[in-house]
């Protein structure tokens, strides 16, 4: 007797097979029969970009036992593996993160031999993984997404005095090196070194100042990868950008985002690294360059410099996306200070001096800033009798007043009004409001509102930080928080 699920088309089991976990289609599924062995590997070769695609590590509820068993019969059978193109590994979460880099990736041996995308999540880099995603690299991956995180840096910081850490520390800037070098057939790379401010400095790797540079290594550095075309990066110093451009001629999409505020003020404390604005322009170093991305906080003068000498240097491209936090309370510069951010403002600090082939300006800007209603209309308006803006049509333009957190809103999309806004540490957050897992929030001025509506509103943020700062509570007693955060 023919079981029912047999009876079912190969749509309907695709979209079933999709929507388990990567193990739980192989114990449940594989080696019923030839038709849910070819549907299995069908959906591993679909590669459809997903958070869900391809093989995730980091399920903790599963045994090692179990990982080794369901990895074990990836690696028995040749058509499964060679289906699998997106491998996501997170350190932070799988407690056997050492054992299974292992058994997937074998020195000199690459067990997936149609794997295109790999994802490292917190990972610590060891020298034989770093061996491995060298030669795909090299040879395989289109694209790689690699996230160096805080744990990572802060082993280097206490092994400082150790020979091991010299070692790893060549090593891996090596491997950042190769990137961006002939040896790299990447075709999209997300970098996030966004916590790289300890010892390790993975951000003067491709600068002539770095303490290993050397002639063994400068090859890496006069070499150019020709096949990148998508570049994401995270971090903390704009100068690592500047040297990442002379070695990507083919780059399209460049997108950055500043973990704390555009230039960082350890930038200007370094002599050698001051920096001027002098003019240059990278179309000739990136002439396919199309679109721009850049997130970054904005507290003083000097960022609002160097953003704009960020932005003539891309003033050959056709889309530029930007999202700025801005906040200049204590800037010397009283016509910045107090005034709002209308068109004028836009073209004159946010805009290059020059765009004749942008088509898109996507912005989305929050400014500390006390707006008044009667101003709202006022700013909207700017856009509809400014000539820049009427002439490309760039006129349907959002402003919005945050009251609670004393925040201007405009933008050029929709406008973002989560319930509320009140405490919340990193304004900036709010660009990726759907996205977010983490919080920051200040226990004043109204925590008691905050925790009595958050498994509504913010049910999809699984962490909280309290900031205690100096702040005494005003709108709840310890009793009521106490129930409230239960």
């Amino acid at each position: 007797m023919i079981n029912t699920l047999e009876n079912l088309a190969n749509e309907i089991l695709l979209n079933i097979l999709s929507n388990l976990a990567w193990f739980e289609m192989i114990e449940s599924f594989w080696g019923i029969n030839k038709r849910f062995n070819s549907l299995i590997c069908l959906v591993f070769s679909m590669n459809n970009d997903g958070n869900h695609s391809g093989i995730i590590i980091s399920e903790i509820d599963l045994s090692l036992n179990k990982y080794q068993s369901i990895l074990c019969s990836i690696n028995s059978y040749s058509t499964l593996s060679a289906s699998i193109k997106r491998i996501h590994i997170d350190g932070a979460k799988s407690i056997f993160f050492d054992i299974i880099s292992e058994w997937i990736f074998q020195e000199n041996l690459i067990r997936f031999v149609n794997l295109k995308s790999l994802i490292l999540t917190r990972c610590c880099l060891s020298e034989i993984l770093i061996n491995n995603v060298s030669l795909l690299v090299q040879y395989q991956l289109d694209e790689l997404i690699l996230t160096i995180d805080k744990d990572f840096s802060e082993m280097f910081e206490n092994q400082q005095e150790s020979w091991v850490n010299d070692r790893n520390q060549v090593i891996c800037k090596h491997f950042i090196r190769q990137l961006f070098s002939s040896e790299c057939q990447l075709t999209s790379l997300r970098l996030d070194i966004s916590e790289d401010d300890s010892v390790f400095e993975i951000r003067e790797c491709l600068s002539s100042s770095d303490d290993i540079y050397s002639n063994r290594i400068y090859y890496q550095l006069v070499t150019n990868c020709i096949t990148l075309r998508h570049l994401h990066v995270h971090l903390i110093y704009g100068y690592f950008i500047e040297h990442i451009i002379e070695h990507v001629p083919v780059l399209e999409i460049l997108s950055i985002r500043f973990r704390d505020v555009l230039a960082h003020e350890r930038l200007h404390k370094m002599p050698f690294k001051q920096f001027t604005p002098i003019v240059v322009n990278w179309y000739d170093k990136v002439p396919k360059l199309k679109c721009f991305i850049l997130k970054s906080k904005i507290n003083d003068d000097s960022k609002f410099v160097y953003l704009k000498w960020f932005l003539n240097n891309v003033n050959h491209v056709e889309k530029l996306k930007l999202r700025l936090d801005i906040n200049i309370k204590w800037q010397k510069d009283l016509t910045k200070r107090y005034c709002f951010i209308d068109a004028n403002f836009i073209r004159q600090y946010c805009m290059p001096d020059t765009s004749t082939n942008l088509i898109d300006f996507n912005f989305y800007i929050v400014f500390k800033y006390h707006l008044l209603s009667e101003n709202i209309q006022t700013i909207e308006n700017s856009f509809k009798i400014h000539e820049f803006f009427i002439d490309r049509r760039w006129i349907n333009v959002k402003c919005f007043f945050d009251p609670i957190m004393t925040y201007q809103h405009i933008s050029s999309i929709s406008i973002i009004k989560p319930e509320v806004f009140d405490g919340i540490k990193d304004y900036s957050s709010i660009f990726d409001w759907k996205n977010i897992k983490y919080l920051k929030v200040d226990l004043y001025p109204s925590i008691y509102v905050f925790l009595k509506q958050f498994n509504i509103i913010f049910s999809h943020i699984n962490c909280i930080q309290f900031d205690m700062g100096s702040f005494k509570i005003k709108h709840a007693s310890a009793e009521q928080i106490a129930d409230y955060s239960q």
